[in-house]
């Protein structure tokens, strides 16, 4: 029967640890500072671009996240890194919600409501057993990311949509069928060629077009039609 389970049913919590505690483990490492090329190019993109960036919030995700990668791979930090890594991991996966919420004008009512409900996980995780309370707050990305997929899905924003999804579908596909101490010599090329680049591609496409662009265009263009029209009735007014 044990032959059949997958490698994550039969892992041990040393292997559990292994496979978490990255600042021990040199594939987590890598794949860690890999994700850092986004918020250098996020950098680039609002310094040497910035006459082209009309709405610099959607790539502006690339800054939560990798502070979050890098407190992981911080020895000196890494007692601390869960507690603090969590709520800007979580302030991530929230970001594509946060992004649609800002176009309608709701932008601080959300980041109140996301406030609130990592101050309630912060609470309850003090309160719980040691191990139960570091795994309140490994999850706690949990709802964030969800809100994040529905207003994905509402705003048709497919690339990011795909590229959040299978920012976790890639680790679950890996984890079953590989030891978890292999998953991030596996992640780094998944994530670095399907997930990361989706998600970057699609947030530098909406910083550059901006909220309302289309509109914005539309208007643009008639505005430039009843200028033109107006010009064409003077002509004909004078001759």
């Amino acid at each position: 029967m044990n032959s059949t389970m997958s490698p994550t049913m039969n892992m041990t919590m040393d292997q559990w640890d292994l496979m978490l505690d990255c600042p021990h483990n040199p594939d987590c490492v890598q794949y860690n500072i890999r994700s850092w090329t986004y918020a250098a190019l996020t950098a680039c993109a609002l310094i040497f671009l910035r006459r082209r960036v009309r709405d610099p919030m959607p790539i502006m995700f690339w800054f939560p996240y990798c502070f979050h990668r890098a407190l992981i791979i911080c020895e000196p930090l890494h007692e601390y890194a869960i507690y603090i890594g969590s709520f800007f991991y979580s302030l991530a996966m929230f970001w594509a919600h946060l992004y649609f919420s800002h176009d309608g004008g709701t932008l601080r009512r959300d980041l109140g409501i996301f406030c609130s409900y990592m101050a309630v996980v912060y609470i309850a995780a003090f309160f719980l057993p040691a191990r139960s309370g570091l795994l309140l707050l490994s999850g706690s990305f949990v709802p964030p990311f969800l809100a994040s997929i529905f207003a994905l899905l509402r705003a048709r924003s497919w690339l990011w949509f795909v590229g959040l999804g299978l920012g976790w579908l890639n680790p679950v596909a890996i984890v079953a069928f590989v030891e978890p101490a292999g998953l991030y010599k596996w992640l780094i090329y998944a994530d670095n060629f399907t997930s990361f680049p989706l998600v970057f591609v699609a947030q530098l496409h909406l910083a550059f077009g901006g909220p309302g662009s289309e509109e914005d265009s539309s208007d643009e263009a008639s505005d430039s039609s009843s200028e033109s029209d107006c010009a064409s009735g003077k002509s004909v007014d004078d001759a």
